[in-house]
This record gives C-alpha cells, sequence and structure tokens, in this order.
C-alpha cells in the first residue's frame, strides 16, 4: 500500500446477499439491452477520516523474581510482538503471526513462574517482553531497547542480558521441525549453543503428536543487511545492538508463511463461515502447547538446578505434558484473535492518566493482569511511534528526543539512531475511522446510474482479497469498471445508430483514468525495474548505482515468488537480465542473481529448460567455484539447486559439466578445519542439495558416475567435516541400500524385484573408518546427528 487513492476504498466480507448482488451485476453488463434496467448503488456515512497526532507504542515487561532482581545474574528475555498487519487495519487479526507467539510466552512464563520459589531459584534473570509495532520494522523493540540503553536504570539490565529469544510463528509446524533463526552462528561454550542443544533435546522429548519422525531444531543463518530498512527478524532488531539473540519459530524462513502480514491469517476473512474458530486461521493450539512445552523444557534444563548427567535426565521430560494444552493455548488464542490488533486500534492518546480497561486497549490491559497473576513484577512503558519535537524554554524547537513514559512515572531519553537504512524510523501517518462502517447497498432505476461517481465506492469480495501482496494489490474498483463493462459503453457511443444513450464522454473518460490511477500493471513495473538494473549496470560508473540497483534486485525477487510472474519475467527479458547481473565484474549481484534465479525455475520444468539452452547453470557453476564469499556462494547454490532438482534434463547438464567433481572440490576447500565455520551455512545447503540429487538420480545417471565414486566421495566428506550435515549420512544411506529414483512416475517394486536397486558401495577401509567414526562421543550427541540417521548408517555398514 505505497499509493495515495483519490477515492475511498471498501471491503466486505463474502456473502450470499454480496454474491446475488454480483451476480446480477454480471448478468447487467452483459448485453446492451439491458442498460436501463436496475442497478445497485453503495452508500456509506462514515466520519471524514484525520491523521492521528499522538500515536503510541505500548511494550509489556514481566520479571521472573524468587527473592529479588539480581542485576549480577545474566539474564535471559524472551520477546515477542503482539501487534498484527494487513493492508485492513480493522480485519488484522495475526493468529501465527504473532498471537500464537505471545501465547508460547505466556504459557512459558506461566510454566516458569509455578517451578520458582525461595527455594528453587533460577541460575538467570528471565524477563518476558510482549512488544508494540512489530508491524513497523519492530519499533517497540527499537524504543525498549532505547529506553534500557540509555536511561541510568537500564544500562545494568542492558548489561547483563546474555540472550534473547524472540518467538514468532509457532502456530503451525510447517514441517517436524523447529528453526532457531540468528543473524551470527552460536560458538563453542556460549548460552546460545546450549540453548541450542537444550531445545534440540526438548524436541526429541515432545514430539509432535502426528508426527511419527523424531523432530529437531534446526539452525537458519541469516545475516542482517544494514542497507536494507526492513528487518527479517525481531531478533536482527536486538542483534543491531549487539546482543546475543535468535528467533525460535516453526517457518524455514521469513517468507515461508505467505499469510504473515496478511488479513487472512485468521479473523473472518480467513473462514467466515466455519464458526467460531475461523479466528484462529491455520493455528492449531495443540502445536502452540507443544512448542511451549519445548522452549520450557529447553528453559529449565538450562536455568534450573537439574542434574543433566543423571541416566534419566536425557530419557524423560521435566515438563508434563498437562501443563501446557491444547485447552489452555486455546483460551489465550481466543483472547488474542477475537478483536483486530492493528497498531492505531491498539494505541492509547499520550496523557492518559488512568489504567482501567477501555475500548481500544482492552486487549493491553487483560495481557497486562494475566502477567500481573504470576509475575510478581510487571509494568508498562509507553513509547511515542514518532520521534517528538521537545520544546525549550522560549518556545522554539531544539533537538529531536524520542520520549518514553512509564506507567509509574515518567523518564526522557534522547537516543542516537544508527546511520544504517535498518536504523531508520518509518515514516507513517495513521488515520482514525479504520473501524468497520455500515454500507448501504439499494437498487437504482438505470444501470447509467453504476457510472456515476459512487461506482467507485464498492464493494469486492474475498477472492481478491487473497490476492493482495506486497506488488499485487487488486483494488475492487478495478473489477466493478469490468463488471460494468466501460467498453460497452464507448462502443455505444461510437455507433450512431444505437438507441441508447451514450455515456457522458467528459464522465467516460475521468472514470477510466480513476480506474488505471489504482490499478498496478505488475509486468509493467517488473519491465520497469529490468530496464533499470540492465542501465545501471551498463552505466559509466555502475558502482554508484548498486545500492539504487539491489532495490530493483529485491523487488524482482518479491515478483517471480508468483508462478505466473515468473514466467511474465521470463518473456520480457528475465534470461538477458540474469546475465547481465552474473556477469557483473564485483560479483556485487551474484547473491540476489541466485535466488532470482532460484524463484523462476524451482518446480517449472518450461522455464528449467529455457535456463538449461540459455546454458546458465555451467554459467552460475563457474562463477560457485570462482566466489569466496559464504552469501554470493549461498545465493548460487540456491539458483543451480532449484535449477536441477526435479529435471532429468537438468541433471544430466549438471553430470555433463562435471558438476559433481565442481561441487565436491569446492566442499573439499570449504571443509578445511580454518574454513568450516565461515562457510558452515554453504555446507549445510550444499549437503542438502546432494541429498536431494541422491534422491531424484536415475539409475542410468547411476551408472555414468561410476567413476566418480559418489559414496567414497561423501564418506571423505562426513570424516572431514567437524560438524556433518545429517543430509550426507542420508544420502550415503540411499546409497549404500540402494533407492528408486524418486522422479520415476512407475518405478519396480524394489521388495519383489531387488535386483532393480542401484547401489553404490564403499571400500572396506572406508567402511571401518565410518563404525570408528559413529562410535565418536560428538557423533553420539543428537545435535549433530540424530539417533534414527546414525542407526540406519550402521545398519547399511553392517
Amino acid at each position: 500500500m505505497k499509493e495515495c487513492f483519490q477515492v475511498p476504498i471498501y471491503f466486505a466480507i463474502e456473502s450470499d446477499a454480496l454474491e446475488n448482488m454480483y451476480t446480477e451485476l454480471r448478468e447487467l453488463s452483459r448485453g446492451t439491452d439491458k442498460s436501463n434496467g436496475p442497478s445497485y448503488r453503495a452508500y456509506v456515512d462514515a466520519p471524514s477520516a484525520h491523521s492521528l497526532q499522538n500515536v503510541e507504542l505500548i511494550n509489556i515487561e514481566g520479571k521472573l523474581i524468587a527473592n529479588q532482581f539480581d542485576v549480577k545474574k545474566p539474564t535471559v528475555i524472551l520477546a515477542a510482538h503482539y501487534d498484527a498487519g494487513g493492508a485492513i487495519p480493522s480485519l488484522a487479526y495475526g493468529a501465527n503471526s504473532n498471537a500464537a507467539g505471545v501465547v508460547v510466552l505466556l504459557e512459558v512464563a506461566r510454566i516458569l513462574s509455578q517451578l520458582t520459589n525461595s527455594r528453587n531459584v533460577p541460575k538467570h534473570n528471565i524477563m518476558f517482553l510482549l512488544t508494540g509495532g512489530g508491524k513497523f520494522n519492530y519499533l517497540g523493540s527499537k524504543r525498549w531497547l532505547e529506553m534500557i540503553s540509555e536511561d541510568t536504570s537500564g544500562i545494568a539490565l542492558f548489561d547483563s542480558i546474555e540472550q534473547v529469544i524472540n518467538l514468532e510463528g509457532l502456530g503451525v509446524n510447517e514441517e517436524k521441525n523447529l528453526y532457531f533463526h540468528v543473524s551470527r552462528l552460536p560458538k563453542e561454550g556460549t548460552f546460545s549453543q546450549r540453548l541450542l542443544s537444550s531445545l534440540e533435546l526438548a524436541s526429541s522429548l515432545h514430539p509432535l503428536s502426528n508426527s511419527t519422525m523424531s523432530s529437531t531444531v534446526e539452525v537458519v543463518h541469516k545475516k542482517i543487511n544494514l542497507n536494507q530498512y526492513d528487518l527479517a527478524w525481531e531478533h536482527e532488531r536486538f542483534a543491531l545492538y549487539r546482543l546475543h539473540t535468535a528467533t525460535l519459530s516453526a517457518w524455514s524462513s521469513s517468507t515461508s508463511y505467505q499469510l504473515r502480514n496478511s488479513v487472512l491469517d485468521g479473523g473472518p476473512l480467513w473462514s467466515p463461515r466455519s464458526g467460531w474458530h475461523g479466528y484462529w486461521g491455520p493455528v492449531l493450539p495443540k502445536v502452540i502447547a507443544r512448542n511451549a512445552r519445548v522452549l520450557s523444557e529447553a528453559l529449565v534444563r538450562l536455568t534450573f538446578d537439574t542434574d543433566a548427567a543423571a541416566p534419566f535426565s536425557k530419557d524423560f521430560p521435566i515438563i508434563d505434558p498437562s501443563w501446557s494444552t491444547e485447552t489452555s493455548s486455546g483460551a489465550l488464542l481466543d483472547l488474542l484473535t477475537l478483536s483486530p490488533r492493528s497498531t492505531q486500534l491498539l494505541s492509547v492518546p499520550s496523557g492518559r492518566p488512568n489504567r482501567k480497561p477501555s475500548k481500544v486497549n482492552t486487549l493491553i490491559y487483560a495481557l497486562e493482569q494475566y502477567l500481573r497473576s504470576f509475575l510478581p513484577e510487571v509494568r508498562i512503558t509507553r513509547h511515542h511511534f514518532l520521534a517528538k519535537q521537545a520544546a525549550s524554554a522560549d518556545g522554539n524547537s531544539i533537538v529531536p528526543a524520542k520520549l518514553v513514559q512509564h506507567e509509574s512515572g515518567s523518564a526522557v531519553t534522547a537516543s542516537t539512531p544508527t546511520l544504517s537504512a535498518a536504523g531508520r524510523d518509518p515514516e507513517i501517518v495513521f488515520y482514525t475511522e479504520v473501524s468497520p462502517q455500515k454500507i448501504i447497498i439499494y437498487r437504482a432505476d438505470s444501470a447509467q446510474v453504476g457510472l456515476d461517481v459512487e461506482s467507485l465506492r464498492c464493494i469486492e469480495d474475498r477472492s481478491v482479497i487473497k490476492r493482495c501482496t506486497k506488488w499485487r494489490v487488486v483494488y475492487a474498483v478495478e473489477y466493478m469498471g469490468r463488471r460494468l463493462r466501460l467498453d460497452r459503453y464507448d462502443a455505444v457511443h461510437r455507433n450512431s445508430t444505437s438507441d441508447i444513450e451514450p455515456i457522458d464522454p467528459e464522465r467516460a473518460l475521468w472514470l477510466r483514468q480513476a480506474i488505471e490511477s489504482v490499478t498496478v500493471d505488475l509486468a509493467a513495473e517488473m519491465r520497469k525495474r529490468i530496464a533499470a538494473i540492465i542501465q545501471n549496470v551498463s552505466s559509466s560508473d555502475p558502482e554508484s548505482l548498486v545500492e539504487e540497483t539491489t532495490s530493483a534486485l529485491d523487488d524482482l525477487i518479491d515478483f517471480t515468488e508468483d508462478v505466473n510472474l515468473a514466467d511474465t519475467f521470463l518473456k520480457i527479458g528475465g534470461i538477458a537480465l540474469l546475465k547481465a547481473l552474473l556477469a557483473f565484474p564485483s560479483g556485487a549481484y551474484r547473491a540476489q542473481s541466485g535466488m532470482l534465479l532460484s524463484n523462476v525455475v524451482q518446480n517449472h520444468e518450461d522455464a528449467q529448460k529455457v535456463a538449461i539452452n540459455e546454458n546458465l547453470l555451467n554459467l552460475v557453476l563457474q562463477l560457485l567455484i570462482e566466489d569466496t564469499d559464504p552469501g554470493n556462494m549461498s545465493g548460487l547454490l540456491s539458483g543451480i539447486s532449484s535449477l536441477v532438482r526435479g529435471s532429468e534434463l537438468s541433471q544430466r547438464r549438471f553430470i555433463q559439466c562435471k558438476g559433481f567433481d565442481r561441487l565436491f572440490e569446492l566442499l573439499e576447500k570449504t571443509s578445511r578445519v580454518n574454513e568450516q565455520e565461515k562457510y558452515e551455512r554453504f555446507n549445510e545447503k550444499a549437503s542438502f542439495f546432494i541429498y536431494c540429487l541422491c534422491q531424484e538420480l536415475s539409475d542410468e545417471q547411476l551408472v555414468t558416475l561410476k567413476n566418480f565414486h559418489l559414496s567414497e566421495r561423501i564418506t571423505q566428506l562426513i570424516l572431514r567435516l567437524h560438524l556433518p550435515s545429517e543430509f550426507l549420512v542420508k544420502a550415503l544411506v540411499l546409497l549404500l541400500n540402494g533407492r528408486v529414483s524418486t522422479l520415476m512416475h512407475s518405478p519396480s517394486d524394489p521388495i519383489s524385484n531387488p535386483s532393480s536397486l542401484v547401489k553404490e558401495p564403499i571400500s572396506e577401509d572406508s567402511r571401518k573408518r565410518l563404525l570408528d567414526w559413529l562410535k565418536l562421543a560428538k557423533v553420539q550427541d543428537e545435535t549433530l546427528i540424530s539417533a534414527d540417521a546414525r542407526q540406519a548408517l550402521t545398519n547399511a555398514l553392517l
């Protein structure tokens, strides 16, 4: 929503009455002989909207205290933002983003409070932080960090912070995994590393009820781009202050949940006819309860005096399943999703003298009181959304200062924002009258009335709202124009023999311009960015335009996440653009080019054929070998992986291009002892790519690779890596046992016809070395290789 509209846009929830109206409108628009028939008009008696001057962000802090909050002890903070986002403020319910994260925080706070008393004191201070402004680049967290880092009373707390754990997207598990998102990989011996190990154990002790496979916690490493305004995760806001921080989520990436900032994430638009729990959207309370138990288990083992060396400690959970249940999580989820949670609806005017619940802050009051029911110290802090101009004694404005108001009093602190794009405050103006309004729709005597100005005050159904994304805003105005067939009136106007009175030319022109002004031509937007990028990289000083080019490239990556737009990208010169970017001398765009290529060709056979025929595979492979930057290498590998996986043609070309040789030569370099930490994320992605190929390669392709000794190469890589990926172990098991390609449409039965399995054996020496390797203590640690994977490899070797 980056455009200013000259006409109001209204949305309504789909209903039988609206569908009947649409049906009649479509019938009216089909023939010119019906132009004088009845039509509909919409009337809204809504007050004029005006800008809000005192929008506040409200944070809620709660401290777990047995005796007193000891600032000399290290502090662990659990944080989650409670607001929701979407194009329609009054329909922003945010069930998975981030009501589920808030419920997990509340459940963990309740469980830990029940375990804490004067005789059972945690080794860490534990703080729970609910922040506002999460949908505006985590501004509530930013204001809170500014407050404690610059306020005298907060500096001691800031210095004691050992770990910040942010929670988001914990209501639906995409797979069996939880993901531990970090901007810096945890080092051995740190609290972050111990937390990760404890989460791994807790995840296995509290499996998903519908999963037969063991649950794991996977680390996802993504560096912060300081030149990019939007932060991907809330932990990145804390990381900018050099705090050890991570986000625990069921999402594998910040973009994997498509409804993250959508009005379809719960609320009435998710399923308006599904009854009471339609407001939960896709969220499952039993999954929330399980994830709350996992986090509680991990924290109890880390922060309380439990004997981790006891034989039973890793076999039985400390947290009982009854401590967080589907019922308790569902009740809290109801609390958070029964009303919209957009920032302007949650804001309380500055200077409000009381804390009694009101229409606009009932939810915040309820959250505060709920935390007070089991935490001894809870406070609310109010922060201005925008930086205020402090006034001097003579009334002249002076240097801007950010104001913070505490419930027990007030304090003013000035902050120095970072000069990076990520450190900038959002430039947002909020308006009143975003709450639902009543629209009266009535029949008019003539269809021509529908072409009046009021026709733009139309209502669009849910099917349109579903397609709204960052660059895919399809407005109700456009659809109303289509339904009324404006071109029909043009044809009538040109036909002098028609009996129908033509529309006034000025009115027709104005209406057409109004419709066009709020319609986004996505193909045209893509062409603009392609042209701008090609012009920039071809200019006399392309290095000075890197930031502008990067921004346009990010937009193209967003566009091409849609399959249809990926097709359009290919048709309007996308391949030529990719070649130009990949050939850029400094390699500044390699990572993004790889991601763009990945979007275009992933699970898209026709696009894969085009890319193969344009020799993109060989080009990207060569760049991957030459590059040494981990970020560039990961981006390029993403492009190669999406291009090769799922396509027999691409896999044959990959083998012809010596792709396995190049990839393993590169892994031999990145797996050197002094390089493994630097390239850990790349090595993980490469291992996953190898595992996928081992699943998909045909028997014929395996025979072609016979002289390459794929099993031996994987074995040597496993033995060389200090922290080998479980994917390498799984790949080796597939080759040793033999497998049927997942790309085969009608494979023979390996049980009745075992000879159909092509196996890749290893030498006796390698077999013995692997058996010895399996006995090592680091391999026995389930945080490295799961017990199932170890057992499968042992069976394959024996």
